[in-house]
C-alpha cells in the first residue's frame, strides 16, 4: 500500500495531514537509522502514530505515565539503541507561595507566554500551590531560564527525576451517576445538569471532545477510558457501567478532573 491510498485511509483533512507527517518520519527513519522523535500527540494523534507504526512493523518507545497522562511522545528506535537512554521528555515542579491560589488554566497561560508552543508542552497536573509541568526535553533548558512567574507570583522550578513520577498523581472525584443510556448526550446533561437541548446545543458548537476529538454525534456511545473534555464544564474519564437499576437505568461511574 502506498502513501496515498494509507491517507485516503482518513477522511479528515486533520488526521490526513498528521499521518502524512508521521509517515515522512517513518520513511527518514528508514532511510538514516537514527532516532527520531515526535513532539506531544493528543489521543487522536497517538492512536493514528501508533496504528502507523504498528503497520509499517518499526520500533518505537512511548513516554508517558501510560493511562494517566493524555499527552504523549513518541521516539522511533534503531536496534543499536537497545539499552540506551534518549532524553525526550522532561518533568519540572512549578512552587509558588502558599497563598497564591493557581489553577491549571493559570499555568498553561504563563509557559505559552515566555514563548513555548502547546505541542512543546504535555500534561499539567495542578496541586494546591504547585504543579508538575512535562514538556520536550529540548525546551527545558530555556524553560528553566525564562519562566520565573505564574501571573504576578513569583515561582521556584525543580526538575523532577523520572523515577519520582510514581507519586505523582491527578486529583480526581469519583462520581456515579445514573442515566437511561450510554449516550454521551444522556452522561452529559444527567452530570452536569443539563437539558438534552443544551447538550446538543453545545454538540453542534464543537465543544465536546473524546479522546482529544471532537464529537459531532449527539449519540455517540461511550466506552471505557474515554476522556471526555467539555469545553467550559471540565473534564473526566468514563470509568464504565456499575450496575442496572430496577427500572433499567444505568449506573455509571466517572472519574472527574479537579
Amino acid at each position: 500500500m502506498n502513501k496515498t491510498d494509507i491517507l485516503n485511509m482518513y477522511k479528515e483533512k486533520e488526521d490526513k495531514l498528521f499521518a502524512s507527517n508521521i509517515l515522512d518520519k517513518i520513511t527518514k527513519f528508514e532511510k538514516t537509522n537514527t532516532v527520531i522523535t515526535t513532539n506531544f500527540l493528543d489521543l487522536n494523534e497517538f492512536k493514528i502514530a501508533i496504528a502507523l507504526l504498528n503497520k509499517f512493523n518499526v520500533k518505537y518507545e512511548v513516554f508517558s505515565l501510560e493511562d494517566m497522562l493524555e499527552r504523549r511522545c513518541i521516539a522511533i528506535l534503531p536496534e543499536y539503541t537497545q539499552g540506551y537512554d534518549f532524553p525526550v521528555v522532561s518533568c519540572i515542579k512549578v512552587t509558588a507561595n502558599k497563598e497564591a491560589k493557581l489553577s491549571h488554566k493559570d499555568y498553561m497561560g504563563s509557559i505559552y507566554n515566555i514563548g513555548i508552543t502547546e505541542d512543546m508542552i504535555g500534561d499539567i497536573i495542578a496541586l494546591e500551590n504547585y504543579a508538575y509541568i512535562f514538556l520536550i526535553d529540548k525546551v527545558l533548558e530555556y524553560v528553566l531560564l525564562n519562566y520565573t512567574n505564574v501571573g504576578k507570583h513569583k515561582v521556584e522550578i525543580d526538575v523532577i527525576n523520572f523515577c519520582d513520577l510514581k507519586e505523582i498523581t491527578y486529583n480526581f472525584e469519583d462520581k456515579n451517576v445514573i442515566v437511561p443510556s450510554e449516550r454521551i448526550d444522556s452522561v452529559l446533561a444527567h452530570l452536569y445538569n443539563l437539558s438534552r437541548s443544551e447538550v446538543e446545543n453545545k454538540v453542534q458548537k464543537n465543544e465536546v471532545y473524546v479522546n482529544s476529538k471532537c464529537v459531532t454525534n449527539k449519540t455517540y456511545i461511550l466506552k471505557e477510558n474515554d476522556i471526555v473534555s467539555f469545553r467550559k464544564f471540565g473534564k473526566f474519564k468514563y470509568i464504565g457501567i456499575i450496575k442496572k437499576t430496577k427500572n433499567s437505568n444505568l449506573v455509571v461511574r466517572v472519574k472527574i478532573y479537579k
